[in-house]
């Protein structure tokens, strides 16, 4: 230590870790892992989850038809899990067997 008396010494501290080595890299990261828009609790957005609700709605309105309320469980189910999974997850059918299949027949 006493060498180093008297020099300039340049030192690198990784606050998020040795691969993510600025806040840039972290941003990116966070954005993929988690949703961008969020309430003070932590939950997404109330825009996001109707947003959600609007695509679920278009993709899924031909084979299911429930409650307005089990879309938005649905959805909210979606905004649970990792974000890089949610246009996989917004193809598939419903988590759960709530939303029963649109009946092929037809009222009199």
């Amino acid at each position: 230590m006493q060498s180093w008396a008297g020099k300039t010494i340049a030192g690198v501290v990784f606050r998020y870790s040795a691969v993510i080595q600025n806040k840039d890299h972290y941003n990116r990261l966070q954005s993929i892992i988690k949703h961008a828009e969020v309430d003070r609790s932590g939950a997404a957005t109330e825009l996001i989850h109707t947003e959600l609700v609007l695509k679920l709605k278009e993709t899924h309105s031909a084979n299911y038809s429930t409650l307005e309320a089990n879309w938005g469980i649905w959805a909210n189910w979606i905004l649970k899990q990792p974000r890089h999974t949610d246009d996989q997850l917004l193809n598939q059918p419903p988590p759960l067997v709530t939303l029963p299949p649109k009946s092929t027949l037809q009222t009199p």
